[in-house]
């Protein structure tokens, strides 16, 4: 397995180096050929643009020349064929280009037929005159021995006067300057103007042709003779000559060869030897060459001469560059792989190091996995195998102490589980407890509400716990009275029913007594039963017609809500709770109702009741709820306050319980007593 895995570290790190070497390498050479062609390519075009100038260059200089020719001979008018003077001043206005124009011709214009007066037939038309034209390439030639002879006879001319000086003999002076008189009359003419014949003319209509094939447009003016058309001129051209001379003056690097390619697929070049390389070079389908086909031995770059349909251009070798960035390439190459091979050398002893050391963590964690935690591996080196055997004991360490610690965790959980197995029997036997007590307390409630002919009875008691402390109770005498207490014992449980047992059980028995007697002798009673701490809000009132008599043992003030006047009456009869004194007095109030009146008696823990910021309800906002509900029957008055409750306590949980009692007085006619 560890060889396997030096073997996989060699390839990689050989894959790694070689591969990226071997990109790169081919990446500067693609990339530099690329930059060669291209700047190959950019000079080229630079060149064949310079040649498609230069050419334009020549057809203005020919076409200007042409005209000035036409300007200086326009005054001789049909003359001029008989003045050899006006076509040496042609060839004058030609310049520099006059060497190449293969022949000027002049064709005079036909004379108009003025017709005569009387009935005599018509004159005859003139006969259309014959083109006269000026042969310059022979001209040229003539012009070129006429020079020499001229120079010949200029050398004699000076010997001649030199003789004469030495000699001081005036007859030979006059000898000297006849024969120098006789020398010039026979100097040769530069220009001799003649007819061509029909033969004549035939070639060199031909050769015009050629002359519009290269220049792209025929060049030819009209002679005017003030506002009179007199005949015109035409130029044409010796074609080789003309791409010779654009071609002659072209810069050229080694072995560049500047090129033309007419319409006609004819290719010229500066020399016969440059031209015999271009015909071997592949065309494509319009004559020209095929730069695709030549990639790799010839960079060309052509330029379209839109005028005359010639193409300029340059084609350049650069197969000797070529090979030279080949070399370079593979040159660069071998010196990588070499790198590499020494670099690979020095990776194996490496690996064979790792995988010694991995080899060791290998078998270790095998050996942890077996369950021996004590196992460990020697740190030979601060690498990072080293770090990771480092971490490998510190694992292995913390292996051995968490699985103490879950030995530990499970005898801790084994024993809480039989702590919690013991308190659910617990908590199932106080539940069963709790739901006694709470059947107990129930118990002490009325089972029904009285129903009594002169007042309507509305209550509900909310518990925070279980078992609560609230307790509410009803009796009506035989007289008519209605009798009834609601209180509060202090805290919850089992110890708060046990008051409320006590309480419900001196209710009970008490003989039809007032309110404040029974409070006084309700005291007395708790307090004798040393029931510790244990105390008990109390409010008893009686009704006995329209009058309610109340008396009150720290219990909250009553709320008298009157119909006629829709104001709420506090009533607060002041008291200390059963079990606080022995002997205690209280007050008692009477209250005189109306029809529709309503009676709200309530435990504390309504106005106290908290939102979840800690605000308690209050006392006021208890009146103005308790006003806001009133126009409902009792029942929903109850349940008005039990959802204004609801809403100012949202999600916090209710702590104490909560009772109400509303009383409202029956009208004359819902009375049935």
């Amino acid at each position: 397995m560890h060889s396997s895995l030096q073997q996989r570290l060699i390839v990689a790190f050989v894959a790694l180096a070689v591969v990226p070497l071997v990109a790169v390498v081919a990446f500067n050479y693609f990339s530099s050929l690329r930059a060669f062609h291209r700047a190959a390519e950019t000079e080229g075009r630079e060149l064949a643009d310079q040649l498609n100038r230069r050419m334009g260059f020549i057809r203005r200089d020919l076409a200007g020349g042409l005209t000035r020719a036409c300007e200086q001979v326009g005054s001789e008018g049909h003359a001029w064929p008989e003045r050899t003077e006006a076509a040496e001043r042609v060839l004058a206005e030609l310049g520099r280009v006059s060497s190449l124009v293969q022949a000027v011709e002049w064709v005079p214009a036909v004379a108009p037929v003025v017709p005569q007066a009387g009935d005599g037939p018509a004159p005859p038309s003139p006969p259309t005159p014959a083109a006269i034209v000026l042969e310059v390439s022979r001209q040229l030639e003539l012009a070129r021995r006429g020079a020499e002879e001229a120079r010949a006879a200029k050398e004699h001319e000076l010997h001649l006067l030199e003789e004469a000086a030495r000699a001081h003999d005036e007859a030979l002076r006059a000898v000297a300057e006849a024969a120098l008189e006789a020398a010039r009359s026979e100097r040769p003419r530069r220009v001799h103007v003649r007819t061509l014949s029909p033969d004549e003319l035939a070639e060199l209509e031909r050769r015009r042709e050629r002359s519009e094939l290269i220049l792209g447009e025929r060049l030819e003016a009209p002679v005017l003779d003030g506002d009179l058309v007199v005949g015109r001129l035409s130029v044409s051209v010796q074609p080789r000559q003309v791409l010779a001379a654009v071609l002659a003056d072209a810069e050229r690097g080694e072995g560049e060869i500047p090129f033309a390619i007419d319409r006609d697929g004819v290719v010229y070049a500066a020399n016969p030897a440059d031209e015999a390389k271009l015909e071997d070079l592949p065309r494509g389908a319009d004559g020209s060459l095929d730069a695709k086909r030549l990639e790799g031995s010839w960079v060309v770059a052509q330029a379209l001469d839109p005028a005359s349909g010639v193409r300029f251009g340059i084609a350049r070798p650069v197969g000797k560059a070529l090979a030279e960035i080949r070399r370079a390439a593979a040159t660069n190459l071998l010196w990588g792989l070499g790198v590499v091979a020494v670099a690979a050398a020095g990776v194996v002893p490496a690996s064979r190091r790792m995988t010694r050391d991995l080899r060791a963590l290998t078998h270790a964690t095998e050996s942890l996995a077996e369950g021996h935690l004590t196992t460990r591996v020697p740190v030979t080196s601060t690498d990072e195998i080293g770090r990771l055997a480092e971490a490998f004991n510190r694992m292995a360490g913390e292996l051995e102490e968490h699985q103490q610690q879950l030995l530990e965790a499970e005898r801790a959980r084994q024993e809480q589980a039989s702590r919690e197995h013991l308190l659910e029997a617990e908590n199932r036997r106080r539940g069963r407890e709790l739901d006694a007590a709470r059947e107990f307390q129930l118990s002490m409630l009325p089972r029904q509400l009285p129903d009594h002919s002169q007042v309507e009875i509305a209550v509900r008691m909310r518990t925070a716990t279980e078992v609560g402390g609230d307790y509410y109770d009803f009796r009506v005498a035989p007289d008519g009275t209605l009798v009834g207490v609601i209180g509060d014992a202090t805290g919850h449980g089992a110890a708060a029913g046990t008051m409320v047992t006590v309480v419900k059980s001196l209710f009970t028995a008490a003989a039809d007594p007032s309110p404040a007697g029974f409070l006084a002798d309700a005291a007395h009673t708790v307090r004798s039963m040393d029931l510790g701490r244990m105390m008990m809000a109390l409010a008893m009132f009686r009704v006995t017609g329209r009058e309610l008599s109340v008396a009150s043992a720290a219990m909250p003030p009553l709320l008298v809500h009157r119909a006629a006047t829709g104001s709420v009456d506090e009533v607060l009869s002041p008291g200390l709770p059963l079990g606080a004194l022995d002997n205690p007095s209280y007050g008692q109030l009477t209250v005189l109702l109306q029809p529709g009146d309503t009676v709200l008696l309530m435990t504390d823990g309504f106005p106290e009741l908290l939102d979840p910021d800690g605000e308690p309800f209050g006392y006021d906002r208890v009146r103005d709820t308790f006003a806001d509900g009133v126009s409902a029957p009792v029942f929903g008055l109850i349940a008005h306050l039990e959802a204004s409750a609801d809403r100012w306590r949202r999600s916090r949980p209710q702590e104490d319980d909560m009772t109400f009692v509303a009383l409202r007085v029956r009208s004359a006619s819902e009375s049935f007593a």
